[in-house]
Parts: structure tokens; sequence; C-alpha cells
């Protein structure tokens, strides 16, 4: 069974580049971005201190990749709910995907290498979405989790 991922920021992008994995991540589930993600943060890896440019648009094209399009107006909502210390530590893609998940009809694995399940805004989260959390998303993690070795 292919999995549905929402990686909520650009360092899993970022990271499966450097790895050379991308393209075979993408082929092995629904992954997921918002507009944000792909736009603004996945602009480039480093590979042997030269930096290379990201770009998903064609992933976008041929349907390897769902990017998603939350209004603004849902994305403050969203933020509102939300002291502004846990808010802060959001970067504009993490909190664009958030906003989507919250309100997202169908279930979703979600990831982000900066976040952590112990962080604050993780269990001000609807307990629906706790039992959603990908593990820890080091190195190790992720390539069992997609089964390479």
């Amino acid at each position: 069974m292919k999995f549905r991922l929402l990686l909520l920021d650009a360092n899993v992008v970022i990271y499966l580049h450097e790895l050379k994995h991308w393209d075979r991540f993408v082929g092995e589930g629904e992954v997921i971005l918002s507009r944000t993600v792909m736009e603004q943060e996945s602009l480039f890896f480093e590979d042997d201190g030269e930096k290379n440019p990201i770009d998903l648009a064609p992933f976008e094209q041929d349907g390897c990749i769902k990017v998603i399009d939350v209004p603004l107006s849902e994305i403050q909502a969203f933020k509102n709910q939300f002291d502004v210390i846990n808010i802060e530590r959001l970067d504009p893609g993490e909190a664009e995907s958030l906003a989507y998940l919250v309100d997202a009809q169908e279930s979703h694995l979600f990831s982000s290498r900066s976040s952590s399940p112990d962080s604050g805004l993780c269990f001000q989260l609807p307990r629906s979405l706790w039992s959603c959390r990908m593990p820890d998303t080091t190195p190790v993690n992720w390539r069992a989790f997609l089964k390479w070795q």
C-alpha cells in the first residue's frame, strides 16, 4: 500500500535531493506539499559545496506531487489558535501545511525534519492529528520508512 505523506516544510525535500532520492521518493506514494514550501522554501540543495536549484514544478505538472493552496485567511485563523511563542517557531510553509492538515478530510502521515513530537505546538494540535505524526525523521528513520538501506 502506498503512503500519503504531507511534508510540512522544505527540510525533507532538500534532504532527499541531497541524497539523490527525491525522484524515487515521489514514486513511492502520494507526496503533498504546500505552495509556500514548493515555491518559496525548497529553492536549492548543496552538493560538494555547490548550490543546486530545486525545480518542483515538473513534478507537480506530471502529477508526481500534489501541491495544496491554503487561503491566507485560513492560515491566519489557524495561527490565531496558538500563543505567539509557538507560532513564531513555525516557518510560513509549516503554517500553511498545518492549516491544511487540520481541515483535511482524509488521513495523512506528516513529517518535518525540524519538528519534534514533544514540541509545544504538537500537543496543541487536535488529538486526532497525534496518531498521524511520523516518527522523528533522522536519516536512519527515513531510510527505514522508505525501506532504503
